[in-house]
């Protein structure tokens, strides 16, 4: 599961993604719609949890 959320923790976008075991994907996250500000993606799998920060600048 593939989810985004504001800095101050709203929700902007989920989607599921299915991917193969063990294989590197590459995605282009959908950020066309979002403002400018912070963001947090958390990709999550049965196994782990990932979590990274990344700035939207102009739209």
């Amino acid at each position: 599961m593939l989810r985004i959320y504001s800095a101050t923790g709203n929700l902007v976008y989920k989607e599921a993604i299915l991917s193969s075991m063990g294989a590197e994907k590459i995605y282009t996250l959908p950020i066309h719609n979002l403002l400018s500000g912070v963001y947090f993606v958390v990709l999550q799998t049965a196994k782990e949890r990932r979590t990274a920060k990344f700035v939207k600048l102009k739209n």
